[in-house]
């Protein structure tokens, strides 16, 4: 029994090493723009973000399709939409339509293997053994991203078409899924869902509140990094590939200590993330060196590894069984939506101060400070109406 449980974890974790995939082809858009030169950069850029609108979409039905098919079901499908777009990118890559399509599938996959897979995690582990595992998620999600920048980067040195087979490895998780994730019985869960049928705790939401303006922070560091290295001439596009491993080197580094930090802190977890971001941008605006810029990068990502897996094991904690499901897609569809409403924000906001890049990060800085004493005081209340129920 304890065999098959570290087994079932491992394969979940594999899962989750999936969910930095929409950054995969990242190595290879300048070559597809040289291979498309009447495509508009923009459109070629976008092929990155595609993938977090079709998530969007499909994440807001899932929680209405596992009434009908199982967690198990829904999650395989949507590693293996992952696994897909190896062999299909590399294989069918004629146009710009073409490539669009397989970061839909992409999407497709994410909108259906993120909110299961931490349903998965509510139905088979214990509240106490949720936080650990929910930290080594966002661990795994980082060395996910970081195989995908390494390796993807090296195939598609060769060719850009051969950066897709770096997603072949989602093959892994989902021959693991498909044998060792137990069966769901649906008759059960359909009674649940009849029984457990109550409102959405509002805690749910204040977490989705959380996790957007999180994000939309946290992004502040990759849109701004090679433009920062450029302005002060301290390092190439070399330079700015390495400080991205870092920062994701960070998650991972932040994953570990998540689990010991949440049983101490809990919801207050927030302001330890908001606080790494503090630190970090901070240091990245001091920065003349690389060092202190490579300490700036994976302190600021650390954060991560704090306020996601607090997001997600807080909707999970304060829901019903039945219910999992949705909570953990408003966290997805809320991060979802500060990467992509972020910049709107981040950028021309200010750029009414002052056209320097580097006052962005001193700008996301403050912003983060503010949500510490915010997070703070939100935690607080939710904590004391908990408690006067």
């Amino acid at each position: 029994m304890m065999k098959s449980k570290k087994l079932l974890t491992l394969t979940i974790l594999l899962i989750s090493a999936t969910e930095m995939g929409a950054m995969g082809i990242a190595p290879s858009l300048a070559s597809i723009a040289a291979d498309f030169p009447d495509t508009p950069v923009t459109t070629i850029m976008n092929i990155m973000n595609f993938p977090g609108l079709a998530m969007i979409i499909v994440a807001l039905i899932t929680p209405s399709l596992i009434k009908v098919i199982s967690k198990k079901i829904l999650c395989n499908i949507g590693v293996l939409c992952y696994a897909a777009i190896g062999p299909l990118g590399y294989l069918f890559n004629s146009s710009i339509t073409l490539l669009y399509i397989w970061a839909g599938l992409l999407g497709i996959g994410f909108g259906l293997l993120m909110p299961t897979s931490n349903g998965l995690i509510a139905d088979f582990y214990s509240e106490e053994e949720r936080g650990s595992i929910m930290g080594m998620q966002t661990m795994f999600t980082n060395l996910g991203g970081i195989y995908l920048t390494y390796v993807g980067g090296m195939l598609a040195a060769i060719s850009w078409h051969m950066n897709y087979l770096a997603y072949c490895i989602g093959f892994v998780p989902f021959i693991l899924g498909c044998i060792v994730i137990p069966k769901e019985n649906m008759d059960k869960t359909k009674e649940q869902i009849k029984k457990e049928k109550v409102r959405m705790n509002p805690k749910v939401f204040m977490y989705g509140i959380f996790i957007f303006i999180f994000i939309a922070t946290y992004g502040v560091f990759n849109n701004n990094m090679s433009f920062l290295i450029e302005s002060r001439g301290i390092g190439n596009a070399a330079t700015s590939g390495t400080v991205t491993a870092l920062f994701l080197v960070g998650g991972v580094i932040g994953g570990i200590i998540f689990g010991p930090l949440n049983k101490k802190l809990n919801d207050y977890m927030y302001c330890v993330g908001f606080g790494f971001i503090v630190v970090g941008y901070l240091l990245v605006y001091a920065a003349n060196s690389l060092p202190v810029l490579f300490l700036g990068a994976v302190i600021s990502g650390m954060s991560i590894s704090q306020c996601m897996p607090q997001s997600l094991l807080g909707a999970t904690n304060c829901s019903k069984v039945a219910g999992v499901t949705a909570a953990c897609m408003v966290i997805h569809v809320g991060g979802q939506l500060g990467t992509f409403l972020g910049t709107y924000f981040y950028t021309p906001i200010p750029s009414m101060i002052s056209d320097a890049v580097d006052f962005r990060y001193v700008f996301a800085a403050a912003m983060a400070a503010i949500m510490m004493v915010v997070c703070g005081v939100c935690v607080r209340i939710a904590n004391k109406k908990e408690m006067a129920k």
